[in-house]
């Protein structure tokens, strides 16, 4: 509406998610920022760098982590990804979570309690691994 009363103004729109910003492009405004995508950039840098990972390498995974989402983003309003956020989904369906960079040491608990958890997890995983169609293997929490 903005470009058909006012021709030469130049629209400067804020997106609160992905779906959104694919809106405002095909709208052709002129700038649209994802509220949502910058946080998280800024915030993912700064927990990276309180966990010791110098401000440089911060700087380029940041960097690196909104080249590939504004190249999905892209792919997105073309019409080469699905809507929604189905598109994540691999080919059996499921999300499949990786990190940015290979772990240098294996996970170890904080107490007792995290220790009991982080055990049920892995027992759960390997019995779905083991046994695909059986049902899940409860196991109480201590705190339950």
């Amino acid at each position: 509406m903005v470009h058909e009363e006012f021709g030469t103004v130049r629209t400067y729109v804020r997106a609160f998610d992905r779906t959104h910003a694919v809106e405002l492009m095909n709208r052709d405004v002129d700038f649209q920022l994802r509220e949502t995508s910058e946080s998280a950039l800024a915030f993912g840098r700064a927990a990276l760098e309180g966990l010791g990972v110098s401000p440089e390498a911060a700087a380029r995974t940041a960097a690196d982590v909104r080249k590939r989402d504004i190249a999905r983003l892209v792919l997105q309003q073309a019409g080469a990804l699905p809507d929604g956020t189905n598109w994540l989904r691999g080919p059996l369906g499921e999300l499949k979570p990786e990190p940015l960079t290979a772990p240098k040491r294996p996970a170890r608990a904080l107490s007792a309690e995290t220790r009991d958890v982080i055990g049920a997890e892995r027992r759960e995983a390997a019995q779905r691994v083991l046994e695909p169609d059986s049902p899940r293997l409860e196991t109480a929490r201590p705190d339950a």
